[in-house]
């Protein structure tokens, strides 16, 4: 994988194997190793409004079982992203605003698709 990501000139190694990409391992690259919840994290701070229209689209694309926002937000908790979920958890009201538009934004692209 390193391999990889050196010739692709990454600056990321998104792994639940951290301990296999120590930092002095990555320096020569400028590169670094972040868990999955970690780099989500950094996503969310970059841009909180495409996260939670991700999440949207995840769960407006499952038909078999269908599936909503939280649905979303625990299966990535169930596989490890633990802070991730809990940060755009439906609690607080900057989330609901987001989803809020979030939503708008995908009822008007399922308007569009039916047209």
């Amino acid at each position: 994988m390193l391999a990889a990501a050196i010739k692709a000139r990454a600056q990321v190694i998104v792994t639940h194997n951290l301990k296999d990409f120590p930092p002095a391992a990555l320096e020569a690259w400028d590169m670094e190793a972040k868990s999955a919840d970690d780099f989500i994290l950094d996503q969310i701070d970059l841009g909180r409004e495409a996260v939670y229209s991700a999440v949207q689209r995840i769960a407006d694309s499952r038909q078999n079982p269908p599936a909503t926002f939280t649905d979303v937000l625990a299966m990535l908790e169930r596989d490890g992203l633990l802070e991730s979920a809990r940060y755009c958890e439906p609690e607080t009201g900057a989330v609901r605003a987001c989803r809020r538009s979030v939503a708008h934004q995908s009822a008007a692209t399922r308007r569009v698709r039916t047209a």
